[in-house]
């Protein structure tokens, strides 16, 4: 199922936040927020949870991208053939894979876009 590991393989990406997902724009936030506003020793503290985090995620999310694009060398390519879901499970797989990069490159107006509308409702 190449194209469903692909989307895991993005999707991955932005739960671990790598440029250019959204993952990484909303940690980068949440970063920049901790060393700016907090005090001392939570503005240190911030970040490094962030990391951690992200490296447990990486932890328990790669493998299984790993395991996908390399399966090993006892598994059994002709018992398994190349097959894929049908058009109405991959297309929205692909949208959402693709609004997690697109997300990540334009996120400044998306950004602009909420803080109007928090302006507004408060």
């Amino acid at each position: 199922m190449p194209v469903t590991t692909w989307c895991w393989t993005i999707a991955s990406m932005g739960l671990i936040g790598i440029p250019p997902t959204s993952g990484f724009v909303s940690k980068w936030a949440l970063a920049t927020g901790a060393l700016t506003g907090a005090p001392a020793g939570f503005a240190i503290a911030g970040p490094i949870i962030l990391i951690i985090s992200a490296l447990l995620t990486a932890a328990y999310l790669l493998p299984i991208t790993i395991y996908g694009f390399f399966p090993g060398g006892d598994f059994d390519y002709a018992a398994n053939p190349v097959c894929e879901g049908g058009r109405h499970m991959t297309i929205p797989m692909i949208i959402l894979a693709a609004l997690v990069i697109l997300t990540g490159i334009f996120a400044s107006p998306i950004i602009t876009a909420a803080a109007g509308v928090g302006a507004a409702v408060l």
